[in-house]
């Protein structure tokens, strides 16, 4: 995340909870009835930007939930993050100046789509997504979890989803939605670790396979790996891939195999050689 932010709560005219000042409205466009359906941010909780891809920019503010972070993601056009981030700090420190005229308007709406258009301070902001009560502790929440079920991974036809059903930690920010299912409840950068112990003792099988890591039901990294002989006592292997991505909200992260060696056997994983870690970084 950004640490370029330059208003803190102690400038007090750019704070709503000391002297009054400006009040910077978004609107998703969901009704505004809803948690996380409109938010209102003032440039004295305003903490950085972050682009999180050609398309998105994170606003960062000081949340209203206590000591946490609310992410105000706006969609842009491709490739103008500068020009957003430049023009929102302009506007920050042109409207927060001074404590506001008596009668002075406190809302600025930076992007309203419930009123029927997404009008908004410039147009090259076209959507948002809010996120309340984002964690500020990074690289100390996760989770872990190992395979109870010697599942069979010879399958060369279609993916094997893996049954990670134990449970070794779980912090706060994580979801257990299935033995195959991990969510994460915020956005953010995340490491995911997945290593597949697999054993086999057919003669001459050679199995090797794809390793991968799925959101949402997609799969969006793999690694192709392993060799198990099953000959001359070479009766063990193992898959692992590492990779680290950014993740929304209640994205759903699961692991899948694929064998793509033609030789047909008996492999399965070995319980205590398989394991899961999924850990947010930023």
């Amino acid at each position: 995340m950004s640490e370029y932010g330059i208003f803190d709560t102690t400038n007090k005219a750019s704070s709503v909870f000391d002297t009054p000042g400006i009040v910077y409205y978004f609107s998703d466009g969901r009704g505004n009835n809803a948690t996380q359906e409109f938010y209102y941010g003032t440039a004295g909780r305003f903490q950085g930007f972050d682009p999180v891809d050609a398309t998105h920019l994170d606003m960062f503010f000081k949340s209203i939930k206590g000591d946490f972070t609310d992410v105000v993601r706006l969609q842009i056009a491709s490739n103008t993050h500068k020009k957003v981030a430049d023009a929102l700090y302009k506007e920050f420190a042109y409207n927060n100046a001074a404590p506001l005229a008596a009668g002075t308007n406190p809302i600025v709406t930076v992007i309203d789509k419930t009123s029927g258009s997404a009008y908004a301070l410039m147009t090259e902001i076209e959507d948002v997504s809010i996120t309340l009560g984002t964690s500020n502790t990074y690289g100390l929440l996760g989770c872990a979890f190992t395979t109870g079920t010697a599942t069979n991974v010879n399958d060369n036809s279609s993916q094997v989803v893996i049954p990670f059903e134990t449970q070794t930690f779980l912090d706060a920010g994580f979801v257990n939605t299935s033995n195959t299912d991990k969510t994460v409840l915020n956005a953010g950068r995340y490491r995911i670790h997945c290593q597949l112990g697999v054993y086999d003792t057919t003669a001459n099988y050679r199995w090797t396979a794809n390793l991968n890591i799925r959101k949402n039901g997609t799969i969006v990294s793999t690694i192709t790996g392993a060799y198990l002989r099953a000959s001359g006592a070479s009766f063990n292997t193992e898959l692992i891939i590492d990779r680290q991505m950014a993740l929304a909200a209640n994205d759903v992260i699961s692991i899948s195999t694929l064998r793509v060696s033609t030789v047909s056997g008996a492999a399965v994983l070995v319980p205590a050689e398989c394991a899961l870690h999924i850990t947010r970084l930023q």
